[in-house]
């Protein structure tokens, strides 16, 4: 006796369900790798801009540090900061060290002008108070002043009887480390997109591959049920080990099948004997 097909659709849902369970597997494989993947690649970029910004910072720091050593020894002579003759030609030294020194300047904390200058026009205007307020704020002698294009380091001036009597600011670019970090962003983002790639297709296969004794007698069984239940092994696709328990499956199906007929009959039969019932309105 053929299965009742709302049943047959009901096992078959869940087989193919079953199948489908390697397929979930994969994807959350695969959704655990991106985010491991988004996550180590945006500590990488944080890490490397950190990184090259500070190397950056410390390269020009550098290039103060020589200018500020060769006027801070002039003032240890007893040498007041405007009487430094050579100090012009330091900041335009400093200047020709590193390119991405845009300007050099030596200012007075006292009067809050600036003395010397790689731009002569700078001479003898005011401080800029952002200087002047973290070189107050700074808990030693060099002082920084971040900006989204450019940037300043600076560094205090100190005679031998007074600290603080001025201090020498140099302004660079942040061009070259801004185009450094956008193209090890990209190359990062492609690194992340290549590696994604692969090891999707290595969960695949893999999933496939640990999987694969399941999908075989499952499909052999839906295809069995499709086929309506009947007697045998459509197609041979049912492994030996599961043509016996496939066999009274269908048996026990059968059996619960006709006795489900059985009772509807007997019902139906009560009902047509019932008096209360034949005398009910249709």
């Amino acid at each position: 006796m053929p299965i009742n097909a709302h049943r047959r659709t009901h096992l078959m849902k869940r087989l193919f369900g079953a199948l489908g369970e390697s397929v979930h597997i994969a994807a959350a494989i695969v959704l655990s790798l991106a985010f491991v993947l988004i996550l180590t690649t945006t500590l990488n970029h944080w890490k490397f801009a950190s990184t090259y910004g500070e190397i950056a910072e410390r390269r020009i720091a550098l290039v103060g540090q020589r200018a500020h050593d060769s006027i801070d020894a002039a003032l240890r002579l007893g040498l007041k900061l405007e009487d430094v003759a050579t100090a012009q030609q330091i900041v335009a030294n400093a200047k020709e060290e590193d390119r991405r020194v845009e300007s050099v300047a030596v200012f007075s904390a006292r009067s809050s002008r600036i003395l010397h200058a790689t731009d002569p026009t700078l001479v003898g205007t005011p401080v800029p108070e952002a200087w002047l307020s973290a070189q107050r704020q700074a808990t030693g002698k060099s002082w920084h002043i971040g900006g989204e294009d450019l940037a300043t380091v600076g560094m205090r001036l100190d005679t031998g009887d007074e600290k603080g009597v001025g201090g020498i600011a140099l302004v660079y670019s942040l061009a070259e480390t801004q185009r450094a970090m956008a193209h090890m962003r990209v190359a990062q983002i492609e690194e992340m997109l290549a590696i994604f790639a692969l090891f999707v297709i290595i969960a695949l296969v893999a999933t496939m591959l640990a999987t694969r004794d399941l999908h075989r007698p499952l499909k052999g069984l839906a295809n069995m049920l499709q086929a309506g239940g009947s007697d045998g092994d459509p197609g041979g696709v049912l492994p030996e080990s599961l043509r016996l328990p496939a066999a009274q499956f269908r048996a026990a199906a059968a059996e619960a099948a006709a006795a489900l007929e059985a009772a509807e009959r007997d019902l139906e039969s009560e009902e047509r004997q019932s008096p209360y019932l034949a005398d009910a309105p249709p």
